[in-house]
Order: structure tokens, then sequence, then C-alpha cells
């Protein structure tokens, strides 16, 4: 393609300079020919973009995809509140019905633990009025062992992530798997690690957004949390 401005020799397009390209248009006799130049239509940064159910902007905000799947949570839970349903019930309801429609928007986010929490908590408050629990004491609605076996969302979007990045892992010259192994590459060169992958110690940067704001950053957060390490050849 080529530019509206000049400059000296290829490189990024700089602000408010179009960006034409040419598209190559097939002619009789196996022959093709340069169309026009057609202008790409310029995005501004903070305009939102959906994919596989993750909305963010492309300076990676995701308020409007917490706040959607927090909308919703809050929308179930005032539903939940009105059934006469058993806790069990509502248990099951929000494992089979509430989780995988969060989990599918969430798990490709960036989203915090604490954020996740915070969506999950309308719900979390209908369970603990129907189990007679108060604020300080719904812990116990969690696990399976010693518990309700209600679970937590934030720790299945952890896991979803780390069952993404074993799988990647296992495979070889595949997109998804270059994709997956160039984050490392970036976060090891962030940190100045020389092993095999960074996740096989404890999480302490939140103080670094290119970090802390990337979901690799955030897997690595919640495995801190959850008390797992990784480390991969």
């Amino acid at each position: 393609g080529s530019g509206s401005g000049s400059g000296p020799g290829p490189g990024p397009p700089l602000p408010g300079v179009a960006i034409t390209p040419r598209q190559w248009q097939s002619r009789p006799g196996w022959r093709a020919a340069p169309g026009d130049a057609v202008a790409f239509v310029q995005q501004s940064v903070s305009e939102y973009w959906t994919y596989l159910g993750m909305t963010q902007s492309a300076d990676n905000d995701i308020e409007r995809l917490l706040a959607m799947v927090e909308t919703q949570a809050q929308d179930a839970a005032a539903i939940l509140a009105r059934k006469r349903v058993s806790l069990e019930g509502l248990i099951y309801l929000s494992n089979s019905v509430l989780l995988p429609s969060a989990l599918y928007r969430l798990k490709l986010s960036h989203a915090t633990c604490e954020q996740i929490d915070r969506v999950q908590s309308p719900v979390r408050r209908v369970l603990a009025k129907r189990a007679g629990l108060t604020a300080a004491s719904t812990d116990v609605l969690y696990g399976g062992y010693m518990g309700c076996g209600w679970k937590r969302w934030s720790d299945e979007v952890g896991i979803a992530k780390l069952q993404i990045l074993l799988t990647a892992w296992e495979e070889r010259d595949t997109t998804f798997s270059l994709l997956m192994r160039g984050a490392v590459w970036r976060m090891q060169a962030e940190l100045g690690s020389r092993r095999a992958l960074v996740l096989d110690s404890r999480y302490q940067h939140d103080g670094n957004p290119r970090i802390r704001d990337t979901w690799l950053g955030q897997l690595w957060r919640w495995m801190t949390r959850a008390e797992l390490q990784v480390q991969l050849d």
C-alpha cells in the first residue's frame, strides 16, 4: 500500500495520515492489475470491539465488558431472589447457567480477581440470604469439601485461562501456540527472566501495567492466589 504523507522509508503511519492500499484485481488471460487506491477507515483507540464474547477497546479498556457482565448478574440475582427455590437449586442454576455465560465473556479478558468477585457479588448476596448467612461468613458457600458447592467465578476464569495456556503449549507451529509463546516471551523480556516460563514464582508486579494489564499477567496473579505454579519448556 501507499500513504498520502511523505517520509524517509517505510514505517508506522503517522497520526492523521491515511493508509491507501491498492487491491489487485483479476483480468482476462490470468492477468492482474492494481485497482484504485482506497483509504482504510481509521478507528479510534477508544472504540470498543467484541470477539468471542469479550469486549474491549484498542487501548485495553474493559470497563464496558465488566459493566455488561455485572448488569447480567444483577438481573439474574433479582430473578432468583423472587423464586421459591431451595439453596441447592439456586447454586445449581448459578453453576450451570450464570457461570458459563460469565465465563464466556471473562476468560479472554484481563479482568482482575477482585473485579470478577465484584461481578459475582449480587448472586452471592441472594445465596447468602437464602442460606441465612451473614456477609462475613459467605465463604462457606464456595467449594465442594466442607462447603455448599458454589463455584467462585474468579477461580473458574483462572482455571479456564490455565487450560488455554497448557493447550497452546502442547501444540507446535500453530498460530494459537505461537501467540501464547510470544506472550510468554514478551513477559519474560519485560522481567529480564531467563527461565522457561515466569509462572513458577510469585506474582509481585501490580506496579507494572505492562504485566498487570495483560491476560497472562492476570493469570499469573490468580495462580499466586491459588498457590499454583507452572514451569514449561
